[in-house]
């Protein structure tokens, strides 16, 4: 009934792979030595020495300390005496003596050493052997490299003077990842007129294209290079005019074998009587793909009776079956990549007294990074009023747990169907069905300041937990007893549930980014950023550093490297905000961590000079030459938030330069042969981006996407590798094709004044890329084929689309003649669901209508009343108003009445005569009798 035999099988995997990367010798590269410029009148180059510095780039960025041995000989035609090669030879023991004691620890922080004209001797030729040790200890294989001091110039043997070269990029790689190789070039004295050559060891035809890219960044997409073998890459850096060889150097390039990750979906779950489960496979492959298979098995754990696959293929990674009849069942996939074998099980518990059942369409990312949030939908069936669902985190050996109370409930997915008689018109799709179904969504959030986030490199369960009423019963004699209405309530309640487990990998552990100086001028100081070698498993090697910043709300990528950790860069002027300065560090399965300089740097605006302002110009137009895209823009945004910012006098020519440079760019991308020169389709999704504000070229920008159509995506579609007749794709490219695609349409539609032909051309158009997203499988990714449907579908505003009834019909059916290709029975059954979903609401809206439309009336009805009653109290009002004045008359008359009254009462007592009195006893009582006279 456990899905230990899957967890251990997973936490092995893990241990084999770090043990045996753990057999691995250490090692490092050096990287091509660099010239440091004259003192000159640049302010970034004046304080720097005259010398060559080496950097090193140690694997998997552990800490070496290095041991240096130097040789030399004597360079022609100079010839030296005894004396004089004593003295060479004791200015050699003296600079090994400094590399290896004073400045051993200094080298061994920045991985950078420093060779001054001080510490060598003219007419010499210098070859240096290296060798990095551990704090374990171990002691890596020796590198060497050659410096030659001659004329008064010492440089790198392979780099002229004046000429800085880095080739960066990391010595051991993953097949399963897009590998980045990066030649940086500078110059003592400004030069522009240069680009790169590639050359890439034992590639095979089918990929050759690849060495037909002329930046200064190669990428190679995955799968190319094969696991196990050593490649070696060389890149020149050419003149354009004269074709001379200006620098090179070479890196050899091994591809690990790291296997693979599989886990299963559902791993538990308990159903009904007769329900339909369809499982999935979730499988993190990090090696080349070269034959994969799957085979799938469901056993009747007692009777060891195998259950049959609903779907005419099980061979895929997903398995759907029906259970008719009671019992525990064990449903295996067994998954053969590459040779290595590997098997995975869920246990299904099958009850008759339980009615529902689970659906879910998307497998999601069951090796999640542990700081990333995390959610997962699924459907549950057959609901009945009274029942209850949510996702709760397990408790059970092996998983970690979160803590009741942590998370609300709400992020749980909790959902309660209220009663059928007194809600159904809010909670029943149709009154005619007696069950309901609910998508129940487990929503784990990032880390926030009261949830701390996934544990890293854990095992999470989650289960969601469903509680109906028990069913009745068909038999009357079968009926409800007095002892069963006795019991407790939690008795007349059945739970089914359907669980998953969750693998969490720890981000790299990030330590602090340095920079230097703290001071400078806009676009004209060059900064440099360090940041410190993060810590991760070396199962998650290589890593990636990528600088960028945030100025003026504006978020600018830089270089992003594998395994070094260095940026030179100048910083655009912004007085009112300060740049925030940050590193993300990438492992190879995508768990990430971002670390934050928060130093101010003081940055001054100083005009530039036109000779300033005509080098960046120039520097410009020669990086879009060389297909260096994104370095081009990063200028052209960053001068112009200078010049803005600084009030530039050379703003306004700024501006028309960009503008016609970029209405040129796009002309010339048009007119590129494609044959000839490579460009990733990253970088031309990106260039069609960052040129989509020039509304005129709309069109024209519309025409470059295309080509990545007709290409199949290009080059990358052909370095898919197939599952028998399927292809493994590049997920998050099509994704970024598409969004580009859409965002370029709608932008296109609601800004152009278009002709019928233009119409029936970008409705041509939109049935394409209908088409392309319907044949993706984009997995979770339900807003880009909403946003594709909705464009189609709308009715656009403005000088948009004018479409007949006839084309929005053309369109309809081409979406589900396409869906169809992919999953009709899928399709059926969300049409239907957005066809019920529809009607109910179309019925909510009448009723809501009506009774809006009652209480109007009733509210029209109590306005006459009240304005009829505001009649009769007017009357009454007045009315009062008359007997209030016959009353206050009234009450005059009767004071005056009582005046007079009292008047003549005072006259009469006046003229009475007197009285006299006597008594009379009789029987002990006194009467009082008055006589008159």
């Amino acid at each position: 009934m456990k899905s230990s035999e899957t967890v251990l099988r997973v936490l092995l995997l893990f241990r084999l792979i770090s043990a045996d990367l753990t057999l691995d010798q250490p090692s490092f590269r050096i990287i091509a030595p660099q010239n440091l410029c004259k003192s000159n009148d640049n302010e970034s180059q004046s304080q720097q020495p005259d010398g060559v510095t080496i950097a090193f780039q140690p694997k998997d960025g552990i800490k070496l300390i290095y041991q240096f041995q130097i040789f030399f000989t004597i360079l022609e035609p100079n010839t030296f005496n005894q004396r004089e090669t004593l003295l060479v030879w004791k200015a050699v023991r003296a600079l090994e003596e400094l590399l290896n004691s004073k400045e051993r620890a200094k080298i061994s922080q920045e991985n950078l050493a420093l060779i001054r004209k001080s510490n060598v001797m003219a007419g010499v030729s210098y070859v240096f052997h290296v060798e990095g040790i551990t704090e374990g200890g171990e002691t890596t294989p020796e590198q060497v490299f050659d410096i030659e001091y001659r004329d008064g110039v010492l440089q790198n043997v392979n780099v002229p003077e004046g000429i800085n070269f880095l080739f960066i990029g990391t010595e051991e790689i993953v097949a399963n990842m897009e590998y980045r190789l990066i030649a940086k070039v500078s110059f003592c004295r400004p030069k522009y007129d240069y680009y790169f050559e590639w050359t890439i060891e034992d590639l095979q035809e089918e990929y050759k294209e690849l060495e037909n890219t002329i930046s200064s960044c190669l990428q190679i997409p995955k799968n190319v290079l094969s696991v196990g073998k050593r490649n070696k890459i060389e890149v020149r850096v050419m003149e354009n005019k004269t074709k001379r060889l200006l620098a090179k150097d070479a890196v050899e390039i091994k591809v690990l074998t790291k296997g693979y990750q599989v886990m299963i979906i559902p791993s538990t779950a308990r159903v009904g009587e007769g329900s339909n489960i369809t499982l999935r496979l979730f499988i993190k492959n990090y090696d080349e793909v070269k034959e994969i298979s799957i085979l799938w098995k469901c056993v009747e754990e007692s009777t060891k009776q195998e259950l049959r696959s609903t779907a005419p293929d099980n061979k895929e990674q997903y398995f759907e079956v029906a259970f008719s009849k009671v019992g525990s069942y064990e449903v295996w996939a067994f998954i053969s990549i590459n040779d290595v074998v590997s098997k995975v099980k869920a246990d299904i518990e099958v009850i008759s007294s339980i009615f529902v059942s689970y659906d879910f369409q998307h497998t999601p990312n069951l090796y999640t990074s542990a700081n990333e949030g995390f959610q997962f939908t699924v459907t549950v069936l057959n609901l009945v009023p009274l029942c209850e669902a949510i996702w709760l985190s397990a408790q059970e050996d092996g998983f970690e747990f979160i803590k009741p109370g942590v998370l609300d409930k709400e992020q749980y997915g909790y959902t309660k169907i209220s009663n059928l008689e007194k809600y159904y018109l809010e909670e029943i799709a149709d009154f005619t069905n007696s069950t309901v179904n609910r998508d129940i969504t487990l929503t784990i959030p990032a880390k926030t300041e009261l949830w701390h986030g996934f544990e890293g490199d854990s095992l999470y369960k989650f289960r969601l937990d469903v509680t109906c009423p028990k069913p009745y019963k068909d038999n009357p004699n079968s009926m409800m007893t007095s002892r069963e209405r006795e019991e407790e309530p939690w008795k007349k309640f059945l739970t089914s549930y359907f669980s998953f487990d969750l693998h969490t990998n720890s981000p790299p552990q990030v330590l602090n980014l340095q920079m230097e100086p703290v001071k400078g001028k806009a676009m004209k100081t060059a900064f440099s950023f360090i940041s410190a070698s993060a810590k991760d498993l070396l199962l998650d090697s290589p890593l990636s550093y990528e600088f960028f910043i945030k100025a003026d709300d504006c978020e600018i990528h830089f270089e992003k490297y594998f395994e070094y950790k260095t940026w030179n860069v100048k910083l655009p002027y912004t007085p009112k905000q300060s740049i925030e300065y940050f590193v993300e560090i990438c492992d190879v399965r995508l768990a990430c961590s971002v670390i934050q300089n928060t130093t101010e740097i003081s940055l001054e605006f100083e005009e530039f000079s036109n000779k300033e302002l005509q080098e960046y110009l120039t520097e410009i137009q020669t990086i879009f030459l060389r297909t260096d895209f994104s370095e081009g823009f990063n200028i052209i945004l960053m001068i112009s938030m200078t010049f803005k910012n600084g009030q530039s006098k050379h703003l306004d020519k700024w501006k028309m330069f960009v503008r016609q440079f970029l209405a040129k760019e796009i002309d010339k991308f048009l007119e590129r042969p494609q044959e000839k020169i490579y460009i990733p389709d990253n970088d031309v999704l990106q260039f069609v981006s960052k040129c989509k504000e020039n509304l005129n070229y709309l069109k024209k920008l519309l025409e470059i996407l295309e080509q990545i159509e007709r290409n199949g995506l290009s080059l990358n579609e052909r370095f898919k590798r197939g599952i028998r007749a399927k292809r493994i794709v590049n997920q998050q490219q099509q994704e970024l094709l598409i969004e580009t695609h859409l965002s370029l349409l709608e932008d296109l539609l609601e800004t152009s004044d278009l002709t019928v032909e233009s119409q029936m051309e970008y409705a041509t158009s939109i049935l394409r890329l209908t088409q392309k997203m319907c044949l993706m499988p984009l997995k979770e990714h339900e807003n880009v084929q909403r946003s594709n449907v909705h464009l189609i579908l709308k009715k656009l505003k403005g000088h948009a689309l004018i479409y007949n009834t006839q084309v929005f019909e053309n369109a309809q059916e081409s979406i589900l003649l396409n869906f169809k290709v992919i999953r009709i029975d899928k399709l059926k059954k969300t049409v239907a669901a957005y066809e019920t979903d529809i009607k109910e609401k179309a019925r909510h809206i009448d009723e809501k209508e009506r009774e809006l439309a009652k209480t109007l009336k009733a509210l029209e009805e109590q306005r006459e009343a009240r304005k009829k009653s505001d009649d009769v109290v007017t009357v009454l009002e007045s009315q009062l108003q008359a007997k209030n004045e016959e009353i206050r008359n009234y009450e005059v008359e009767l004071s005056e009445t009582e005046e007079l009254r009292k008047t003549i009462m005072s006259l009469m007592e006046s003229k009475r005569p007197k009285r006299k009195t006597f008594s009379i006893h009789i029987s002990d009582e006194v009467i009082n009798c008055t006589s008159f006279n």
